[in-house]
């Protein structure tokens, strides 16, 4: 025995001392990691630590005459040199060691449901400077449902007016009485508004609440209409794409389409285990910052599909209770980050299923005058204003 292993260390010696180093190299690279970030330096050991222990497996494996094996670990070779390049090429950048670990709350908690939302009973305050310049401070008031207020209510009045989506609608830098559900209830004689939106969310957020809790157990007027604000990010963050997952979309409630159904399997973190797991080892690699490659690559009719469907699902719950009242999907303007022909791609499957469109892209050709200027893209209390006129105009049309 004692001979076998000194003819198999004698035969090996050198693939085994490469293969060691390059094993010691990256464990101390990471073992000497910060909580926060791997500095640029230990990244580079880890890479030099990793190409020096594949080629040490590679030529263990051409010693061992293993043909299949060894070119596994030597497309592992190429594939840490390319991210090495990259490194370079990037300028030696550090990594966030950032902890995809989901809230430690109960199961039916609104966080669980929903995805993140406002503390209830709160005042949510939010400033943004650039360059020492004072872009807004705002403070938006959250009720007990976790929603924010529109302030001014009417008793009189027999309608409302809900409102979803994301910070546009929310009134990201606004106060309660500049929001678009507030302009809209302003304009009408006959709506009180409802902000359901929040910052982040997408079209599978808005189903979620509507899931969680009766719209009827926060809206008292039975007759009115309801708005999902769009704007094409939401497409990505309802899909949980690679940037969106890792960004801040992890909790996000996971739709998908299993025999023709929409279903829901928890959030993207815990019922999309694989593919979440996927996008936490790759998203900060040097060669998908280098190329810039985005997971999905594209949008397909399938993601479309799961979209729009998710959209009708949410009119669905909408008109069961409140018996068939209108529901309109809002194209809220914006800097076009779509090609022209996408956007008629999910304008045709949204009328395909019978979900009537809003497009405001027609409308107004957006620009830093409806915003807070270039250093803030979301819209100002005057866009809202705006387009709020418009939108009670267009549901008021024959």
């Amino acid at each position: 025995m004692k001979n076998r292993l000194l003819i198999f260390l004698k035969k090996y010696r050198v693939p085994l001392i490469i293969l060691v180093l390059g094993f010691l190299a990256s464990y101390l690279a990471w073992n000497s990691n910060t909580e926060y970030e791997m500095p640029s330096k230990l990244r580079l050991m880890n890479y030099l630590g990793l190409t020096f222990f594949f080629t040490g497996v590679f030529l263990f494996m051409v010693k061992a005459k293993k043909v299949f094996l060894g070119n596994i670990a030597l497309l592992a070779v190429l594939v840490i040199l390319t991210e090495l390049v990259c490194f370079f090429l990037l300028g030696m950048p550090s990594a966030v060691n950032k902890k995809f670990v989901g809230p430690d709350l109960p199961e039916d908690h609104i966080a669980i449901q929903i995805g993140y939302t406002p503390w209830a009973d709160t005042i949510y305050h939010k400033e943004k400077t650039v360059d020492g310049k004072l872009i807004f401070s705002s403070d938006a008031t959250i009720d007990s449902r976790s929603l924010r207020i529109t302030p001014g209510k009417h008793e009189d009045r027999n309608q409302h007016a809900l409102f979803f989506g994301c910070s546009i609608c929310f009134g990201e830098g606004l106060a309660d009485d500049e929001t678009l559900a507030y302009q809209f209830q302003e304009q009408s004689d006959s709506h009180n508004g409802y902000n359901f939106a929040f910052s982040s969310y997408g079209a599978n957020h808005m189903l979620a609440r509507m899931q969680y809790e009766p719209l009827s157990n926060i809206v008292t007027e039975k007759e009115g209409v309801a708005f999902y604000i769009f704007f094409w990010d939401h497409l990505y963050r309802t899909l949980g794409s690679m940037e969106r997952y890792t960004d801040f979309a992890m909790t996000g409630p996971y739709f998908t389409m299993e025999d023709d159904q929409l279903v829901r399997r928890k959030s993207f973190r815990d019922g999309r285990y694989a593919i979440s797991k996927f996008y936490e080892l790759v998203y900060q690699t040097n060669i998908v910052k280098k190329f810039k490659i985005g997971l999905p690559l594209g949008l397909n009719e399938g993601h479309y599909d799961l979209f729009t469907e998710i959209v009708l699902e949410a009119k669905k719950n909408y008109q069961n209770e409140f018996g068939g009242q209108p529901f309109y999907f809002v194209n809220y303007p914006s800097y076009k980050a779509y090609e022209d022909e996408q956007m008629e791609q999910l304008k045709a499957a949204l009328t395909s299923k019978g979900i009537d469109v809003i497009d405001f892209d027609e409308f107004l050709t957006y620009g830093p005058q409806y915003s807070f200027g270039p250093e803030d893209a979301h819209p100002n209390a005057g866009t809202h204003e705006i387009l709020s006129e418009e939108l009670l105009k267009r549901i008021q049309q024959p």
